[in-house]
């Protein structure tokens, strides 16, 4: 900045004439230049601080929950609360606890790569939780197309998008690390073999919420199943006979092909037909005191429950398996790595 004000000073003594006009021409450009690249290299060391709101906050706001720093709402804005949380979980790790967001925080916290965090993701790039930009948009929408994601196409890459992408990996046999690789990218362009066909065949003894989905569909469509987010003998007789109506091959497993009839004759469904109203539910299965005790850990107000298949944990119902997935992934998050969610 002192070489600036320099500049400045040295073409006044030009203002009245044409080079001096040039000159400050040249020096207005050139003091520009400076202002944005200041203001660029700020904005990318500041990711998020108070006042911002989105997507983005809401995911910060599940991680500090995960870390044990935050215990309010994911309310998508960055408050007084959610800054103490910063400070809190900034303090842990040894770094200046200013509340804000910065590349070094975004780094400890396990929100991603602060670069992509910042918009920039294309896709072919490493991408994980925390990155944004049209490379998240497009892992998106190849995810839906595939029978994995049912959350909306923003660009942001939360616990929803992490969650497919970690679908995907058990299907591919690989490590869920929810981290696009490069074996995500060749199983994306039809280059990998899956363990089950991808776009995510279901079949019988599946359990997730992919078959929460399929069952909330064959119900729309007239064909009663016990929505549990079990693939049993009853959604397989289901599939079965859903096939038959179709003329698709009559397998009684939901292959990619089946998956997709499915889908395009739930989304004509006429909006006035009765509609299942039911709910996404999160459980947590125990065995014993001892799992019971560590999900009481974690779920104070914990109730048990029991079902035939066994003692259970209920955390809450949703509306949509976006944001039952998400819950249930804060949840694993915290060490509860048999939640789930069912449909009820």
């Amino acid at each position: 900045m002192e070489t600036i004000a320099n500049l400045v000073r040295e073409n006044q003594s030009f203002q009245r004439s044409t080079i001096g006009r040039r000159g400050i021409q040249v020096l207005s450009a050139i003091v520009g230049c400076a202002i944005v690249g200041f203001a660029s290299a700020a904005s990318a060391q500041i990711v998020l601080q108070q006042g911002d709101e989105g997507t983005a906050v809401s995911n910060l706001q599940d991680r500090l929950r995960a870390l044990g720093c935050f215990d309010g709402s994911s309310t998508g804005f960055f408050g007084p609360q959610t800054r103490e949380a910063v400070i809190r979980c900034q303090q842990q790790r040894g770094i200046d606890p200013d509340g804000v967001v910065g590349a070094e925080t975004y780094r400890a916290l396990g929100l991603g790569n602060p670069a992509t965090g910042t918009g920039s993701a294309q896709f072919g790039d490493r991408l994980q939780l925390g990155d944004r930009g049209p490379g998240v948009r497009e892992l998106q929408n190849q995810l839906r197309s595939r029978g994995y994601y049912y959350g909306t196409i923003d660009g942001v890459f939360g616990a929803d998008t992490q969650t497919a992408v970690a679908q995907l990996q058990r299907d591919l046999g690989r490590p869920q690390t929810g981290e696009v690789d490069a074996e995500v990218y060749a199983a994306l362009s039809g280059g990998v073999p899956t363990t089950s066909p991808i776009g995510g065949g279901l079949q019988l003894g599946d359990e997730n919420s992919r078959v929460s989905e399929l069952q909330r569909q064959l119900n729309q469509l007239g064909y009663s199943v016990p929505a549990t987010g079990y693939f049993g003998s009853q959604t397989q007789q289901a599939v079965l006979s859903f096939q038959q109506a179709q003329a698709l091959p009559a397998t009684g497993v939901a292959d990619p092909q089946t998956l997709a009839a499915i889908r395009n004759l739930t989304v004509g469904t006429n909006p006035t037909a009765p509609v299942n109203s039911r709910r996404y539910v999160v459980v947590i299965p125990f065995r014993d005191r001892g799992e019971f005790d560590q999900i009481r850990a974690v779920i104070q107000d914990a109730v048990p429950r029991q079902s035939r298949l066994g003692n259970f944990v209920r955390d809450g119902s949703y509306t949509t398996p976006e944001a039952a997935d998400r819950r249930a992934g804060v949840l694993r998050a915290r060490g509860l790595t048999d939640a789930r969610v069912v449909f009820e």
